[in-house]
């Protein structure tokens, strides 16, 4: 036995647990950003129909017929994925029962641009306390390992 040798010190691991995700996967880690690049999409496509639809309307263009119908469609679709980005992130950062309500909550018009902004900044914090650099569009997945 060498003097380097501890008999009574605490194994090591390659791999340590993720911070602040519940579980102990590794890999909960790139669904955590997976996740996140979700949420930031739901919220910029939110924000993009919001801002298509006031924008011309303050310039006062003649829209056709179809285009209100095209816009509730495509916010419905939005909402819903945004629904199923904040239920599934929540479950790895939060509590389950609070991402069930996180994720009803987010069906409400200006509530749920709320809620994914939270969830996404929550999010952020988790991915910067594992080591991940986290950008404007959230983390690259190229640097987190699979």
């Amino acid at each position: 036995m060498d003097l380097d040798d501890n008999p009574y010190a605490p194994p090591t691991t390659s791999t340590r647990a993720p911070v602040g995700i519940r579980g102990n996967d590794p890999k909960a880690v790139r669904a955590v950003a997976v996740y996140q690049k979700g949420i930031i999409v739901a919220m910029l496509v939110y924000l993009g129909c919001g801002g298509l639809t006031f924008g011309l309307n303050a310039a006062s263009i003649a829209l056709p017929s179809f285009y209100p119908g095209v816009i509730l469609t495509v916010l419905a679709i939005d909402v819903l994925v945004g629904i199923v980005f904040v239920f599934l992130l929540s479950m790895k950062v939060y509590h389950p029962v609070l991402g069930v309500f996180l994720a009803i909550f987010t069906a409400i018009p200006f509530l749920g641009l709320l809620i994914l902004l939270m969830v996404s900044g929550k999010a952020t914090a988790t991915l910067r306390a594992n080591g991940c650099p986290v950008g404007f569009l959230g983390a690259n997945l190229n640097k987190i390992p699979k």
